[in-house]
């Protein structure tokens, strides 16, 4: 399969205006504090609500096509899965991580565990992010690819 130059002219446009858009609109040192941490105003209900809304995608339900064609609803149990532990995560890891000054985790594991250990983190979940988003990407690139296909007359 080769790729049309014009489509390859399309990404890279589009991977130098959002760079682009990224270096312009970058907070400055200053509002970092309040970037990371979001001015310490939200209620943790609300956090960990949003973060376990962020986690469940639509990829989450279709995976399961054998639930959706019962109409069962056996999959919410990952979800709520997702929303104990990060109810549990609020109550009992956040109130350390809040207490000091670090503006990420990985700060956190860096002053614990070291600088070693930082790099692992962030490299396990750079890797574990990627694998997540190109599943994701795939499941919409086979779904564009049966809607797109020429009929056969």
């Amino acid at each position: 399969m080769r790729i049309h130059p014009l489509d390859l002219a399309i990404v890279i446009a589009y991977l130098l205006g959002v760079t682009a858009l990224g270096i312009h609109f970058r907070p400055r040192p200053a509002k970092r504090h309040r970037l990371f941490l979001g001015g310490r105003t939200a209620p943790w209900w609300a956090l960990a609500f949003s973060i376990v809304a962020t986690e469940t995608s639509t990829l989450t339900y279709h995976r399961h096509p054998r639930h959706r064609l019962r109409r069962e609803s056996h999959f919410l149990q990952l979800v709520f899965g997702y929303l104990i532990g990060r109810v549990l995560i609020v109550l009992l890891l956040l109130p350390g991580y809040f207490r000091g000054e670090f503006f990420t985790a990985y700060a956190l594991i860096e002053k614990r565990f070291g600088e070693r250990m930082r790099a692992v983190a962030a490299s396990t979940f750079l890797i574990t992010r990627a694998i997540a988003e190109g599943v994701r990407v795939s499941a919409i690139a086979l779904v564009v690819s049966v809607v797109l296909e020429p009929r056969k007359s």
